[in-house]
């Protein structure tokens, strides 16, 4: 069950990370969230909500502070 945990992790983070790099121009998490859910929708089905706050929680967590945007 922990594999199973981590391994969902790892593909948020790689999902996050392609979506950042495909799309080079800032954006808000809520933007992030709705460009990953749009994706995925057209990927799979049925359609899949991606928590993007739930990811960015567990960013903070295994990696410390994420950068924030003060502008």
């Amino acid at each position: 069950m922990i594999d199973a945990a981590e391994e969902e992790e790892c593909k948020e983070i790689i999902l996050v990370y392609y979506h950042l790099l495909r799309n080079p121009e800032p954006m808000t998490p809520e933007e992030l969230d709705d460009i990953i859910e749009q994706w995925m929708n057209e990927k799979f089905d049925p359609k899949i909500y991606f928590d993007i706050k739930g990811f960015l929680q567990n960013l903070q967590t295994i990696r410390g502070q994420v950068m924030k945007n003060t502008e």
